[in-house]
């Protein structure tokens, strides 16, 4: 659930979360919480977890319907000059990390 962990400025929703917002903490890399507004259907808005200045970051536990797939696309329409990434659970992206493989995320800000 919901965490408000102090070395964070924000909020967080879930363990996976607060995991990837260390490991962007850690690598000093700036990023905004929920930063961006996608629109996908009817007007309807979702905000991806991370957004830095290369890479848009999902991260996904459970899948609940269709819905997560439209808006993964979605977002993959709207990005222009950044990278979406799905750590988790596979949805369309341009990079997939699986949970357990969530070390690699590091490898993707070293060679920002």
């Amino acid at each position: 659930g919901l965490q408000d962990p102090d070395h964070l400025d924000h909020i967080v929703r879930s363990t996976w979360e607060l995991e990837v917002a260390n490991r962007l903490h850690r690598n000093d890399i700036e990023y905004e919480y929920e930063g961006l507004e996608i629109n996908w259907v009817d007007d309807k808005i979702y905000t991806p977890d991370f957004v830095t200045e290369e890479y848009v970051i999902e991260v996904k536990g459970n899948l609940y319907g269709m819905s997560e797939e439209e808006k993964a696309r979605a977002t993959m329409k709207e990005l222009d000059d950044r990278e979406y990434v799905v750590v988790g659970t596979e949805l369309p992206c341009d990079i997939h990390i699986p949970w357990e493989e969530r070390d690699s995320l590091e490898e993707l800000f070293s060679s920002q």
